[in-house]
């Protein structure tokens, strides 16, 4: 008599899993990143002289602008991710 499948491997075998993607072919997690290095990677570069080309009346809709296009991206999605 032998063992009754795993969990694991049944769960991997079912219609939700084949139909999810892997989060790096996500367009949410490529921009979110993307926001993160350059949020990062802007402050830094102050350090070393980069004084950057966005004027602060501008600054203010970084954020709002970031929300936006998650929101957007949200809407757009059609499966759920890994």
């Amino acid at each position: 008599m032998g063992l009754p499948p795993s969990p694991s491997i049944v769960f991997a075998n079912s219609e939700q899993e084949r139909n999810m993607k892997n989060f790096y072919a996500s367009k949410t997690f490529w921009f979110n990143t993307l926001a993160f290095i350059l949020a990062v990677g802007i402050p830094v570069l102050g350090q070393y002289g980069y004084t950057g080309e966005l004027s602060p009346d501008l600054g203010i809709f970084v954020v709002p602008a970031i929300a936006l296009v998650n929101l957007v991206l949200r809407f757009l999605t059609k499966e759920p991710i890994v």
